[in-house]
């Protein structure tokens, strides 16, 4: 894992990956934002993988929601997971 510090629009673009990825999390309420994270990923994602997304149900006048009901994706490819509001994710540490 490699933290990036910066706006989406200066750094998505700079990340060294040729890869797809299997999992992504967007969590950015500004539309501009939110479409750039998402325009990247669009054709960066494995097949049938998720892209949750952090915060979409909380506002509908955000940006973050403007975005994700603009993106234009191919849904059997992608998955977007907008719920997370009601959903626990769980980490263990072997023993």
């Amino acid at each position: 894992v490699e933290l990036v510090v910066g706006k989406f629009e200066d750094t998505l673009h700079s990340i060294p990956y040729d890869g797809k990825y299997s999992i992504a999390f967007v969590d950015c309420d500004l539309y501009k934002s939110a479409k750039v994270a998402l325009d990247y990923l669009k054709n960066k994602m494995a097949e049938k993988s998720p892209i949750f997304i952090h915060d979409y149900a909380l506002q509908e006048d955000w940006g973050i929601y403007q975005a994700v009901n603009e993106f234009d994706y191919n849904k059997d490819k992608i998955k977007i997971i907008t719920n997370l509001d009601k959903m626990t994710v769980h980490s263990r540490t072997p023993k």
